[in-house]
């Protein structure tokens, strides 16, 4: 493979992992976003008969959790394919020719920010978390969500 081809390739990898961080903070907060527009709303009979029946604070609090749920599923999957991406940047990375030092500074400097996001993600935000810790908790400030509208 000729050197343009595998530096695009290494680039696209980059903004791909780049793009992707972004994306998966973007859906995660506005998973919670969606349950206050949406209590706030009450676009639909069955929906609002619902949260008339179990209570406002407990649907919205059973709403979080749900969403927490599957954040935390989003950014399971978004390691598994960050690592793909990651090992793919650092192999075309390795695959460049010049400067030994500073391309394995690079490849260095890329291995441990794969590895720590992967490991401080993985095992300390979802794994080592004890159970005693609420994920739902009280409500958040109003002015967290201005910088999101």
């Amino acid at each position: 493979m000729a050197v343009p081809a595998i530096r695009g390739w290494a680039v696209f990898c980059m903004g791909a992992w780049l793009m992707g961080t972004v994306f998966t903070a973007i859906v995660a907060t506005q998973n919670f976003y969606t349950i206050d527009r949406l209590l706030a709303a009450q676009p639909n009979t069955a929906f609002t008969a619902a949260v008339d029946k179990l209570g406002h604070q407990e649907a919205r609090e059973l709403l979080r959790y749900l969403s927490s749920e599957l954040n935390r599923l989003y950014f399971q999957y978004w390691n598994i394919a960050q690592l793909a991406i990651g090992i793919l940047a650092l192999w075309l990375t390795g695959k460049l020719p010049g400067p030994s030092k500073a391309k394995w500074g690079i490849v260095a400097m890329l291995g441990i920010v794969l590895l720590s996001a992967a490991l401080w993600t993985s095992f300390r935000a979802i794994r080592l978390l004890p159970p005693s810790i609420p994920l739902v908790c009280c409500t958040p400030p109003t002015q967290f969500w201005m910088a999101l509208s």
